[in-house]
């Protein structure tokens, strides 16, 4: 135990339940208001890093967070007192046990004790969710059940503020991770999700999958394995809990339940099968409209109804050309189509062997059955570029890609690139393109030669098309997708008329991926099976979604999608059928 940080003399400890360089957490009296209360402090490790950097913004993080939750099943933070070792946090002291404890002890709970201890949970999750944060540790050990049976979610230390564009900051999870402030060991979160795993942030998808474990733990005494089918924890199979809690755990992120409403929703029929239609004025979605609706539609209402319309919007069909866009034209906004497609597509193949790279079989007949594709859908009306082989050189290159920043506001944009992706060994958030022309690494300036992927997001996100998507067949092409957001997403009006920047890449940021060992690598096969599939039209996130459910065979590459960073939060759009 080192030692106790300074505390006001209102507060008499009684019970310190860890006291370590990381967190001092105890159990006191407040003398002034007589109630018992929790005391949380820095460690001694990380008050003297307060003490000497003076960063406190993100250690207040957690207490910003929980003040704005007023929620039955969320520990409530009391006060924040300014002390000498850093900001003591007063939190509420829940009276009762974890979680864990209690399984440990009277064995797992009975079916219907976890679907009503899911809907409270679920419950307070969501509202975590609104307040824009994540979890990131949901876990037996970090829900207490009051005297009377209550669930109270706690255990906020590894929680995180999130944007309104998905983009959330990510930790490490191996056996031990580090605090946010400091190089401090914290125990690792007890669920992880496969793609926080695998280098992915955390969002509310992963704070669903860690839900959906606490669940099954509290239904079979086990924990899904950390490798391999998680629902296989689930031996009753056929019960309606099961399958929604196997949706939960589900691997692929967008095949997973998207939503801590959602899942509790869905708890909600298994306890109750009457579900309310469009008729009934208990259904959320017709009560909220209909206030916004009563509002006038104002502004700061927007957000919130497309959140519940969205899915209902009649889709927009393939009849919907558009109009040209010149730049004396008064747009308003983006219009609901487009003007102009554009398509550069390059492929690097054989040419790499000359400057002592590894030769890729399918890179540039990749390109060539891309290309066919396009073309096969005369109403998209795409114009196409190709650079292939040596003609895929860095300054042809940069010079195509310059001359997609002067399209018209409305056009949409189209970059594939097959060929080698090299991570920067000073950064993992950054890499690299290599072109036909770049050198093999043998010194620091030989980079000089390749395609930065800072470089890269710079010319992208000028682009003035309104939609643009980037899709990168290489290695390491995941550190183009840092910002992190998306999901299946129907087509209606207000997506096309939103800016979307958006990029798919077929691995990880650290992730080498396979150019494959028949004709296409497999990125490319699922999306021209995508692109084959039924249906008028295909977004960027369904796309993903698609490209998605093949990653398994992807040689264990996972595929990343996201908004760049001030993308815009429309999606760019295929129309399958004219």
């Amino acid at each position: 135990m080192t030692g106790l940080p300074e505390i006001p003399p209102r507060y008499i400890v009684r019970e310190v339940l860890r006291s370590d360089d990381a967190e001092f957490l105890a159990r006191a009296d407040d003398s002034v208001l007589r109630r018992e209360v929790i005391l949380k402090a820095p460690g001694s490790a990380l008050a003297r890093h307060l003490a000497s950097t003076g960063d406190l913004e993100r250690y207040l993080a957690e207490a910003r967070m929980l003040a704005r939750i007023d929620h039955a099943h969320v520990v409530r933070l009391l006060d924040v007192v300014e002390c000498p070792g850093g900001p003591l946090l007063v939190l509420e002291v829940i009276a009762g046990e974890t979680l864990a404890a209690r399984v440990a002890s009277a064995g797992p709970l009975a079916e219907a004790e976890v679907v009503a201890l899911g809907i409270k949970l679920a419950s307070a999750l969501g509202a975590l969710h609104d307040a824009g944060a994540v979890h990131r540790a949901i876990e037996p050990d970090h829900v207490v059940l009051r005297s009377d049976g209550e669930p109270v979610l706690t255990g906020f230390h590894f929680a995180k503020f999130t944007v309104r564009s998905g983009i959330a900051s990510s930790i490490e999870y191996a056996t031990v991770t580090t605090s946010t402030t400091a190089h401090i060991p914290l125990p690792a979160p007890r669920y992880v999700a496969p793609e926080q795993r695998q280098g992915q942030v955390a969002n509310a998808r992963s704070d669903v999958y860690a839900l959906g474990a606490t669940l099954a733990f509290a239904w079979t005494g086990r924990d899904p394995p950390r490798d391999g089918d998680a629902a296989s924890v689930l031996t009753n199979a056929k019960a309606p809990l099961a399958r929604v809690l196997a949706r939960c755990l589900t691997r692929a992120p967008l095949q997973r339940t998207q939503t801590a409403a959602e899942l509790r929703q869905q708890l909600e029929q298994l306890a109750a099968p009457k579900t309310a239609t469009l008729a009934d004025p208990s259904n959320a979605r017709v009560v909220w409209v209909r206030r916004l609706v009563a509002a006038g539609l104002v502004a700061g209402a927007l957000t919130t109804l497309r959140q519940f319309v969205m899915s209902d919007a009649p889709p927009v069909d393939a009849e919907t050309r558009g109009r040209a866009v010149t730049s004396g034209d008064d747009v308003p906004g983006y219009q609901p189509r487009y003007a102009a497609s554009h398509a550069l597509l390059i492929g690097i193949g054989d040419t790499y062997a000359k400057n002592g790279f590894a030769a890729l079989k399918n890179a540039e007949s990749d390109v060539a059955a891309l290309r066919t594709k396009l073309e096969a859908m005369p109403w998209e009306g795409w114009r196409i570029t190709t650079l292939v082989g040596a003609d895929a050189t860095k300054p042809a290159i940069l010079d195509a890609l310059a001359k997609l920043i002067e399209t018209d506001p409305d056009d949409r944009v189209l970059i594939y690139f097959a060929g080698h992706g090299e991570r920067d060994p000073k950064d993992d958030k950054s890499g690299f393109l290599v072109p036909a022309d770049g050198k093999p690494r043998v010194a620091a300036h030989d980079e000089n030669s390749w395609i930065a992927s800072d470089e890269l997001n710079g010319k992208v996100r000028r682009m003035r098309a309104k939609h643009v998507l980037l899709m990168l067949d290489c290695c390491y092409g995941g550190v183009m997708t840092r910002f992190r957001s998306g999901g299946e997403s129907h087509v209606n009006e207000l997506l096309l008329t939103q800016k979307a920047h958006v990029v798919i890449a077929s691995g990880r940021p650290n992730d080498r991926v396979p150019d494959g060992e028949g004709e296409r690598s497999p990125f490319l096969g699922a999306v021209l099976g995508a692109l084959d599939g039924g249906g008028t039209t295909l977004t960027a996130a369904g796309l993903f979604a698609r490209v998605q459910e093949a990653s398994p065979a992807q040689g264990g590459a996972m595929p990343t999608f996201s908004h760049l960073e001030d993308g815009g939060s429309g999606d760019f759009v295929f129309f399958l059928k004219g």
